[in-house]
């Protein structure tokens, strides 16, 4: 009926077992004089719709958040994975809005085998039956992005001179006028 979830706004460098806030399931509402997390809503529809979930990770993990700017399914290609042979994308929605909600709910309800969704523009949501699964697929999910990300990067016809690292899309290095 129940989750613990981080609060909003804590650094986790600062944060201790007593800032968690619990949060109902049903409705979202919350106990505690912490605010949870703006993405509470999504944690709440992971555990609803999936009853053998019991830890949920929304990441902003590195491949996997430049893989979600595609909007693409992240498909694996026949390879044996904890992944399964596909990740959903959800569609954009702004952060902690009822449309990046729904998106997510929408992708959990197609796809109830998967236990990642990208989210696009917004990296990813992992989900496992304990924090050591979900941990693993969070891992995992960002080895099979990153994997992605290389081959799109070596089939481009882009000029990946001027990066000295190709995969650290989010700098930008400026050459010439």
């Amino acid at each position: 009926d129940q989750f613990v979830i981080t609060p909003s706004g804590l650094d986790y460098d600062t944060m201790g077992p007593g800032d968690l806030v619990t949060v109902s399931i049903s409705d979202c509402s919350y106990e505690g004089k912490r605010k949870p997390s703006s993405e509470k809503g999504i944690h709440a529809d992971a555990y609803k719709l999936h009853r053998e979930i019991c830890f949920v990770i929304h990441t902003h993990q590195e491949k996997a958040s430049v893989f979600g700017v595609l909007g693409e399914n992240l498909e694996m290609d026949g390879s044996v994975s904890v992944l399964g042979s596909r990740i959903p994308c959800a569609e954009y929605g702004l952060p902690s809005t009822k449309r990046l909600r729904q998106a997510v709910a929408e992708k959990m309800l197609q796809e109830p085998e998967a236990l990642a969704v990208l989210l696009k523009n917004h990296g990813a949501l992992c989900m496992g039956k304990d924090y050591a699964q979900a941990f693993l697929i969070a891992r995992e999910l960002e080895r099979a992005c990153d994997r992605k990300v290389r081959q799109i990067l070596e089939r481009s016809s882009i000029d990946w001179e001027c990066v000295s690292e190709p995969l650290k899309l989010g700098k930008s290095q400026r050459r010439g006028n």
